[in-house]
């Protein structure tokens, strides 16, 4: 047990997510369960209230104890706080270092771009943590502003009670609460009383159809609290009948509540938010090792402290892909933009990103997955067959009942819509026996009016019973509609192969053969049966002017079929989901509806992969792991159902332990853990408020085909931030690994701080323009994530790739140009050094630009793959400024630049041309040795 509490215990950090992942809370979901098993008027009278109710004054001394009922808890997060907590990102961190060096250094113009950049990534973290305030907020506005509770009478009537609407943030347990259609659940009650009532909890559990509550005593523990018919869950709503309930657990202890908290206060860190990490360490790690090295070479060779000083930290700047958040936020807001146009509103910029890494897309299955609408699917005789008899009976049954019409009977309606002007006026309304919870089916009586001589219908079997050879003028006939045991039992007969026959053991075998075929396939299951009341014994039905028919008629009637009912799947389904595995995503369902629902659902999508387990994991299934069982199954199991809120989410966890960069599609209560863990949370615009809130993007359409767009979108924008960053890291690393060496052997700065810092300006303008670039298509065929181990080693091959060409160019303007930085005489030659770094300036520059259009493709660059025209344009501005920099006195006078003999011009082309195909040869091996690419 120790254990088991241990498990249920409530989040506070990260380390502590496990134990969330079972119900909510033990304490709040045992307490719920244990209202369940109690009869009600015990669970009023351990309240503390009444049947009256609670009174003002003891509800004041309660609400003292325990608080409003508000699900918001904890510090409040302001834009100033999360700005605060997100300069604690290493790449924050590390920008500020080298911000700070150069304000001690004097080199304002740099501190000023550093801060820039700085603020750009503190922007973007701050923003990440606001969706957390914005979920919290989104879940008060889904409670209702006043409920109507009951308050005892004073005085002469102390028993009775009135009524007062009360704000909902005052509700206490004990309150007693009534509602009737169109409520929203302000709190968790247990039932007290209940007529027809009927509460759609798709929202909170998933389930299609919405659940009939009654006062009466539950067995249930607290893993199935949810299918709990006595009990009513805050955030769900009643959409027939009326009732009335007490209130169990208000605010941050329901289960709702517990949902809010783990939203507000455990933030699932994304692939997104790791990878950023990881690579700001890495690059922290190599400035570490290689800032040091170069200052202490250089203090070595000049004995100049602030020379040396200022040249190392133009090493670290010149290390840092200080344009990564600028690039970033442009391929994101380019990407937005694109999303935006395709009815997408993406909320957080990052998510496109992570939307191109994602590999398995969870999805819930209730209006993403179907049609959020419950239809009539079937019409079968006994034994299976079609009839249209059957529906006919059925039809006559939900429009002649006077009750509130349910979903089951809506989609009767719509089934049998083309033939409804023909039925409406042929029969009237005598009597209604109205639905309870006991008999669990409703019966209406029909009288047909004479001046009606048949049907419109080619229906034998209907002008048999209701023709002028079968239903008399002045007889009635009783059509019962519910559940199929319960119409079973009222039955002696049954119509089968067009007569009526005595309904022995051989024929209800075939019924419940046929009943069981269809729960099997997921349907929700009503029987049909009819009665004829001769004119005699209907006349004994009127009495005292009025009709007393009564449940004691609802005897020795001929069943005539059932009816069958399902959340169909979307027709657009099945091919976005084909798009996504084309496109390397695998689809799991996660559901928190029934396991037979959802396999039927699954199996018309054509979503099982015979490759995986055809087996489907149940909540309970997955409760009986431990983490390690689970991430094992995880991966090979594609259907989940009956899954709590958190049990989706610990799937979710399980999956991105794998490795795996997860999404997920929900748009109800019990999707917001899951759509807070994922990588990237997905919702729709008719989704409840806390899953928009709480999703990074909102589909305006109900369509996976839109996802599947964005999907590719988020592969073109990470292309091109992966484009930036290796080549950058590579190029960056080379420069610093030639300087390195440079340091060793060269007896003078081999380049200066600020010609350094023109070249890193230069090189970054250039490659503002990669958003724009193409992206090839081969990379566009499956997702795409970080992977710090590829950087690590594209940058350790490709960077020193360069430094072999860098040393080529330092031989050449020592030895061929004489660039010692000396006069023949021994005398230091500032112009000697000016020409070597001028030359070294050139080579660095091309190379830089030239790299960019090796690396941005796998295949053949300028031949196979060409890039986009703001690139190619802005690759030969580069080219041309950097040539004419050491040409014009006053920006060669600027940047200590001098103009280069004539002679070094074929030299320099020869190096960049060299480098280029070496480059591509190089390029190939690592392509296939390493099977990857960008």
């Amino acid at each position: 047990m120790a254990a088991e509490r241990r498990r249920l215990t409530f989040p506070r950090n990260p380390s502590e997510m496990r134990q969330a992942l079972k119900p909510p809370s033990h304490r709040v979901a045992e307490e719920l369960a244990e209202s369940s098993r109690t009869d009600a008027k015990s669970v009023v009278r351990k309240l503390g209230s009444t049947p009256a109710g609670l009174g003002p004054r003891q509800a004041s001394q309660v609400r003292e104890t325990v608080g409003p009922n508000v699900v918001a808890s904890g510090e409040q997060t302001t834009w100033v706080r999360a700005s605060l907590r997100a300069f604690a990102s290493p790449f924050v961190l590390l920008l500020m270092v080298i911000c700070v060096v150069m304000v001690v250094t004097a080199d304002l113009l740099s501190a000023g771009t550093i801060g820039v950049m700085v603020v750009v990534a503190v922007a973007l973290s701050a923003t990440q943590e606001m969706k957390a305030v914005r979920s919290t907020e989104a879940l008060q506005n889904l409670v209702i502003t006043t409920t109507t509770v009951r308050r005892p009478n004073t005085g002469e009537r102390p028993r009775s009670h009135h009524r007062e609407r009360v704000p909902t943030a005052d509700l206490v347990p004990g309150d007693l609460v009534e509602l009737k259609a169109g409520d929203i659940i302000p709190a968790d009650l247990r039932v007290i009383e209940a007529k027809d009532l009927t509460v759609s909890q798709a929202t909170l559990t998933g389930e299609s159809l919405p659940q009939d509550k009654t006062p009466d005593v539950v067995d249930t523990d607290a893993v199935g609290v949810l299918t709990a018919r006595n009990l009513c869950f805050m955030g769900t709503s009643v959409v027939a009948g009326t009732g009335a309930a007490v209130i169990v657990a208000t605010g941050a202890r329901t289960y709702f509540g517990t949902m809010a908290e783990i939203v507000e206060t455990f933030s699932g860190e994304s692939n997104y938010d790791r990878s950023i990490r990881k690579v700001s360490l890495l690059l922290a790690r190599m400035m570490l090792v290689m800032v040091p090295l170069v200052f202490l070479f250089n203090l070595w060779h000049t004995g100049d402290v602030l020379g040396a000083a200022l040249f190392a930290t133009a090493i670290a700047v010149g290390l840092t892909p200080s344009m990564l958040p600028t690039v970033i936020s442009a391929n994101l807001a380019r990407g937005g933009a694109f999303m935006a146009a395709q009815q997408v509103i993406v909320k957080t910029p990052e998510a496109i990103q992570n939307l191109g890494a994602m590999d398995v897309l969870c999805t819930d299955k209730t209006g993403t997955l179907t049609e959020d609408r419950i239809v009539l699917e079937r019409h079968l005789d006994i034994t299976g067959r079609d009839s249209d008899f059957v529906l006919l009976n059925g039809y006559l049954n939900s429009t002649h009942q006077t009750g509130v019409r349910n979903t089951l009977d809506h989609a009767v309606l719509d089934a049998f819509e083309e033939h409804a002007d023909a039925i409406r006026h042929t029969f009237r309304v005598v009597d209604e026996i109205p639905f309870d919870f006991e008999r669990r089916r409703v019966s209406v009586v029909l009288d047909k009016l004479p001046r009606i001589e048949h049907l419109e219908l080619d229906l034998p079997e209907a002008e048999a019973f209701y023709g002028e050879r079968g239903l008399g003028p002045e007889d009635d006939v009783l059509i019962t509609k519910g559940a199929y045991l319960e119409v079973l039992d009222c039955c002696d007969q049954v119509y089968h192969d067009g007569v009526i026959v005595p309904l022995d053991d051989r024929l209800r075998q075939q019924v419940q053969a046929t009943v069981d075929a269809e729960a099997g396939r997921g349907m929700r299951v009503l029987a049909v049966a009819l009665k004829r009341i001769p004119a005699d014994i209907a006349r004994k039905r009127y009495v005292d002017a009025r009709w007393a028919y009564s449940s004691a008629d609802e005897a020795q009637m001929v069943l005539v079929g059932l009816l069958t009912f399902l959340d169909p799947p979307k027709e657009s389904a099945a091919p976005a989901i084909a798009s996504l595995r084309h496109n390397g995503v695998e689809v799991k369902v996660i559901s928190g509806d029934s396991h037979l629902v959802t396999d039927h659902v699954v199996e018309r999508l054509g979503i099982r992969d015979e490759k995986k387990e055809a087996l489907t994991l149940i909540g309970a299934d997955v409760e009986a792991l431990d983490d390690v069982q689970l991430e094992q199954r995880v991966a090979d199991v594609q259907v989940f159902a009956e899954m709590s809120p958190l049990q989706k989410r610990r799937v979710i966890e399980a999956l991105q332990k794998r490795g795996h960069v997860v999404g997920y599609l929900g748009d109800g209560i019990n999707d917001a853990p899951s759509l807070r863990q994922a990588d990237v949370g997905v919702s729709v615009i008719e989704g409840v408020d806390i899953a928009k809130e709480t999703a990074d993007i909102v589909l305006l359409q109900h369509d996976l085909g839109v996802l599947g767009i964005g999907i590719l979108q988020g592969r073109r924008t990470f292309g091109n931030i992966q484009k930036y960053l290796k080549i950058t890291v590579a190029s960056n690393f080379g420069n610093a690994f030639s300087v390195l060496i440079a340091s060793i052997f060269i007896p003078f700065i081999p380049m200066l701080a600020i010609q350094i810092l023109v070249q890193n300006l230069l090189y970054d303008i250039c490659q503002i323009t990669l958003p724009w670039d193409r992206v090839d298509r081969s990379f566009l065929s499956r997702p795409r994530k970080w992977q710090e181990s590829h950087l690590t080693r594209f940058m350790v091959i490709f960077g020193p790739l360069s430094s072999v060409f860098d040393i080529i160019a330092f031989m050449v303007l020592w030895f061929v140009f004489g660039a010692t930085g000396v006069t023949a005489a021994g005398v230091r030659d500032p112009a000697s050094e000016h020409l070597f770094q001028t030359g070294w300036f050139l080579v660095g520059i091309i190379t830089q630009v030239l790299v960019i259009h090796m690396l941005r493709t796998e295949r053949v660059p300028f031949l196979q793959s060409r890039a986009a025209a703001p690139l190619t344009v802005a690759s030969v501005l580069t080219v041309l400024v950097a040539i004419t920099l050491p040409l014009i006195p006053l920006t060669a006078g600027a940047f200590s630049f001098v103009a280069p003999p004539l002679g070094y011009y074929p030299w320099l082309i020869g190096i960049v041309v060299a480098f280029g195909v070496v480059t591509q040869l190089v390029k190939t091996w690592y392509i296939r040795r390493y099977q990857q690419w960008l």
